[in-house]
């Protein structure tokens, strides 16, 4: 009896212990205006964040999460569920007949259908830093996109559309917005993009938003992906400082 009474004494002090790693656990991630906690024996609902850590502890799974929300309902973080419709959104806004009935084809500069695939879409999803905006209607179709790298301070932006048949009603300022809501929450000091320089139309839009001209160009190589380009073409880089 003494025997099975240290046992059963062993064993209450492990499960204090757990206990007590998990409410240390809970406290740092309290300390951290960035985390939340939430146990897989809770219910919870978590909308537009990346999961960062997930600690399991004798039974108990502990998942904090980095949150980054958005002001706007129609903007949330993309998954690679969600790459099939991301690729036919990113074709059909910038290549073949079909990116014509918006004003950012690049048809006339770039010939072929294909701006990206599944497999391109795929690495940019898993750089390092790298997520994707979608903006979903009231269908819960993915009309808009936006991809964003931290690197260092800064965030690049690109792969930027908006579905042709939706373009100039808005949804690239409400995107662009939520960009800059994201970059202002992993404390960026700035976003940049390269923009294909004959976009006259395009890089005055993002002047008019408040992105200028660094003065850097780039080269723009034909890569055997994107399409065959019909003329010389570079980029210019474009960026915004942000208020913190």
């Amino acid at each position: 009896m003494k025997g099975q009474r240290s046992k059963v004494k062993g064993e209450r002090s492990k499960v204090k212990g757990e206990r007590s790693k998990v409410k240390s656990q809970k406290s740092k991630v309290k300390r951290s205006s960035q985390f939340t906690i939430h146990y897989s024996n809770s219910p919870f609902t978590i909308h537009h964040s990346i999961t960062k850590i997930a600690t399991v502890c004798k039974g108990y799974f502990i998942f904090v999460f980095t949150m980054h929300l958005f002001s706007n309902p129609h903007i949330s973080l993309a998954t690679t569920e969600d790459i099939p419709l991301i690729k036919n959104l990113l074709n059909s806004a910038y290549r073949g007949e079909s990116s014509r009935q918006g004003w950012t084809t690049e048809a006339n500069i770039i010939a072929g259908d294909v701006r990206t695939d599944d497999n391109n879409l795929l690495e940019v999803m898993q750089l390092p830093a790298s997520v994707f905006l979608k903006y979903t209607n009231e269908k819960n179709e993915i009309v808009g996109c936006v991809n964003l790298q931290q690197h260092g301070s800064k965030i690049y932006l690109g792969m930027f559309s908006v579905s042709p048949l939706l373009q100039g009603f808005g949804i690239g300022k409400q995107i662009l917005q939520a960009s800059e809501e994201f970059a202002e929450q992993v404390k960026a000091t700035s976003i940049y993009m390269s923009v294909i320089s004959v976009r006259s139309e395009l890089i005055s839009w993002y002047n008019r938003n408040g992105y200028r001209e660094t003065g850097e160009r780039k080269a723009f190589v034909e890569d055997g992906l994107t399409g065959k380009h019909l003329q010389p073409l570079e980029f210019i880089i474009l960026e915004k400082g942000l208020n913190r």
